[in-house]
């Protein structure tokens, strides 16, 4: 992919609806993709930028190459300015600053659906993607300088379309990136690049597109316990006539985490191999039930990119996890059912004295509609007989366990006094070693969530270094 951060772009620039007003401008565009146009004019030119709302902006930018090139929702961030008196021959200057860039092509929103395929690298996939298409040989014969030979050869490889719904289907490709010949140089460099191909029956937005590469940034998230970001979009328009990806789409934001070295292959949760012949069913798994559980799967995935947060907020945040994911999976009411539910409060909302003071009525109101719900400790018992080969070991008291982290969640969250909890637990050992476990929690039910049943989650957890610890580790 042509490298685009870091560098200044000179071009021509127009609203997709003012195809006569064309400008001179320049594009800087920062090493994470997040950029600034200054379009520079007269003021009677420039005038047409006095709006302050947002805007798409289509432009053709000079490199090596002529490229077009689409800036959506692009804000002012300064000019149009106006001297006194008036000139409309003055030159002045306006600046925008930019957010999605589409380069390859011209599309009027970031809602049209125009996308038919991507092809997308995010971070962490070489890591998961844990075998290579490169094998070579050395052969060192008689003398130990001068007769080396070595043979190399590398074989690309893409796996069979997964279906994943709705008419959407991703395959995984691994491809070599490297000189296509060479002769004689001192050295020579190589590597393979794993990318994830998604293929739409129905035409996807850029929204869209950038909502569905997040659901596998998620997935990477979960599976290498670390942060996913996207690396570099190609994508392919429903106008093309084959599946060239020949537009680039650049999404401002990190590119790159920081450097995690000599991870050993136990702090990984699974990798592609670990799935082996279930991959298929696992990513479909995922993507299919991803849209009723976002909020949890947003809210665990969110501590891998705040990593240097406090670990209260971390245990805090798994449990808030745990006990909505059990909502979105399961609701869950002690009530029969809604009508029952809805009879009885109002009949308990009716008792209510009418003469406390009017704050207070409403307040028990609010309170009296949340009778009958399953409490954290109810769901938390739930996970527990629904994973118990994988998570007794970690929680050996059982429901005392569960009552715990229920204790710590409202410990947390008021800072109350009572259960044998106060300041000090704050800066405790058993504190890093709940955080730790209630993390391990969330990763036995996610597992779930890709159809593995309890004995397969165990066989994963087996050899995941992390877990095996917590094992040993009492947290009483």
């Amino acid at each position: 992919m042509t490298k685009f951060g870091g560098k200044t772009f000179e071009g021509k620039w127009w609203q997709p609806d003012r195809l006569g007003d064309v400008f001179a401008g320049t594009l800087r565009l920062e090493e994470d993709y997040s950029g600034t146009l200054t379009i520079k004019g007269s003021e009677s030119m420039l005038a047409v930028f006095m709006r302050p709302d947002s805007r798409t902006l289509f432009g053709q930018m000079d490199d090596h190459y002529r490229y077009d090139v689409t800036l959506f929702r692009t804000g002012l961030i300064r000019g149009p300015s106006s001297g006194s008196p008036r000139d409309s021959d003055r030159e002045t200057e306006v600046q925008f600053f930019t957010n999605t860039i589409l380069v390859g092509d011209h599309i009027a929103s970031e809602e049209e659906r125009a996308v038919s395929a991507a092809w997308v690298h995010i971070t962490g996939l070489g890591e998961w993607c844990d075998t290579s298409g490169f094998s070579g040989r050395m052969e060192k014969p008689g003398s130990p300088f001068g007769s080396e030979r070595v043979d190399l050869s590398y074989h690309g490889s893409s796996s069979d379309f997964y279906p994943i719904g709705s008419g959407r289907a991703l395959r995984l490709v691994s491809h070599y990136r490297g000189p296509m010949f060479f002769n004689a140089p001192k050295k020579v460099a190589m590597s393979e690049q794993d990318l994830i191909e998604l293929r739409f029956d129905d035409d996807l937005s850029i929204t869209q597109l950038i909502h569905e590469i997040g659901i596998w940034q998620s997935f990477m998230t979960f599976a290498l316990r670390r942060p996913s970001y996207i690396d570099e979009v190609r994508v392919t328009l429903d106008r093309a006539d084959d599946l060239g990806f020949g537009c680039s789409l650049l999404v401002p934001g990190r590119r790159t985490e920081a450097a995690i070295k000599n991870r050993r292959v136990g702090e990984v949760l699974f990798t592609k191999s670990v799935l082996g012949d279930r991959i298929g069913s696992c990513v479909e798994a995922w993507r299919r039930k991803y849209d009723d559980v976002e909020m949890p799967v947003m809210l665990f995935t969110g501590t891998a990119y705040q990593s240097d947060a406090f670990l209260h907020s971390q245990l805090l945040t798994c449990l808030q996890a745990l006990e909505v994911l059990h909502r979105d999976l399961f609701e869950g009411s002690r009530f029969p059912d809604k009508n029952t539910r809805k009879e009885t409060i109002k009949a308990l909302r009716w008792a209510i004295p009418g003469t406390l003071d009017p704050g207070l009525r409403d307040e028990i109101s609010q309170q009296l509609g949340f009778i009958g719900d399953l409490t954290l400790l109810d769901r938390l018992k739930v996970f527990l007989n629904l994973y118990s080969q994988s998570l007794r070991p970690l929680f050996p008291a059982g429901d005392l366990d569960m009552a715990l982290l229920k204790d710590v969640r409202n410990f947390l969250t008021h800072y109350g006094r009572g259960k044998g909890l106060d300041k000090e637990f704050l800066e405790s050992r058993k504190l890093l070693i709940l955080a730790e476990k209630a993390k391990l929690f969330v990763e036995v039910c996610f597992l779930g969530l890709l159809g593995l049943g309890d004995q397969e989650i165990v066989h994963i957890m087996s050899r995941f270094e992390p877990y095996v610890g917590c094992r040993m580790t009492s947290h009483r």
